[in-house]
């Protein structure tokens, strides 16, 4: 990794974002900081004891301040708390000078790796931090990238993490800005390892093989990678009056719908709408979200999903 390069580690408190930092900063030879930790030795206290004696909004500002601070840093390796990315500020900040990944973790091992952690005082309440943990994703989802936490491994999360990020050669000379475009190549390198990339095709309906569930029909269209990295799922969906594909959920890959017969009433985030025959609908990265046929006939709908990940 060259000059000039500064790495943001953001995701929830109990992701990782310390450990894996750690390790990917001694494998890429950059300095490591943690900002929670700076603040602790500027402060003398403790986050849990500045939260308890001067309250979460004073946190806030202090956080922001320890984040500026850190602008000045030419490379690196910096592990945001789990608040941090909420901050719009702070995202202005962060996002201006450096490229953000997000360690996905989800809320089962968060709970099992915070179970014994005291000391985080958002973490005493199981109700709130669930709260906490739907809610902040919705920030963390506009990290540059995403990296899924599948176990307590931290070498094998910064392995994944290396994968994305170009090595350095001794006749390559990267700025941070070059490093923010080139980024997504390298994603696309190795997603075109793993996935041949899906061709243009032209299908007619009438072509597409049938998958029934219960009473609900579904058309495959396409479902693969495109040459430009990302996933796409395209199909068609038939469902009966009164019928739904699954109950209201989220995920980190968006959605668009497209209605070409009947009438359905789409719910995003706790909103509903009814839409009729061209009518359309984009659900963002982790939005809840359902959908119903809401007539007294047949209803039929196009789904793109497209995301980083397998939809």
């Amino acid at each position: 990794m060259n000059a000039g390069s500064v790495i943001y580690l953001t995701g929830f408190m109990g992701s990782g974002k310390n450990t894996v930092g750690e390790r990917l900063a001694v494998r890429l030879g950059l300095p490591f900081i943690d900002v929670d930790r700076t603040i602790e030795e500027r402060h003398r206290l403790t986050i849990a004891e500045i939260f308890d004696t001067q309250g979460e909004a004073a946190f806030r500002q202090i956080e922001t301040d320890a984040i500026r601070a850190l602008s000045n840093l030419r490379e690196g390796v910096i592990a945001l708390g789990g608040g941090a990315f909420v901050q719009p500020g702070n995202l202005e900040l962060i996002q201006n000078h450096g490229v953000t990944i997000w360690l996905d973790c989800p809320l089962h091992l968060i709970r099992k790796r915070l179970s014994k952690a005291a000391h985080r005082p958002l973490a005493r309440d199981p109700e709130r931090l669930a709260h906490l943990y739907e809610h902040r994703r919705l920030a963390y989802a506009r990290a540059d990238f995403r990296v899924e936490i599948v176990g307590d491994d931290p070498d094998e999360a910064a392995g994944r993490i290396l994968l994305l990020l170009p090595q350095e050669t001794e006749t390559m000379q990267i700025s941070r800005r070059d490093l923010a475009l080139l980024l997504p190549a390298f994603a696309v390198k190795e997603a075109s390892a793993q996935e041949a990339a899906i061709p243009s095709t032209a299908a007619k309906f009438e072509d597409l093989p049938v998958k029934v569930s219960g009473a609900n029909k579904s058309r495959q269209v396409i479902n693969g990678s495109t040459h430009s990295g990302y996933h796409v799922d395209m199909h068609i969906t038939e469902l009966p009056p009164g019928g739904a594909p699954h109950p209201p959920h989220h995920h980190v890959h968006e959605e668009m719908i497209m209605i070409q017969e009947g009438t359905m009433e789409v719910t995003i985030s706790g909103k509903t709408t009814k839409l009729g025959p061209g009518s359309t609908a984009y659900i963002a990265s982790n939005e809840e979200h359902g959908w119903k046929n809401a007539g007294s006939t047949k209803a039929l709908y196009f789904v793109i999903a497209l995301g980083r990940d397998k939809a």
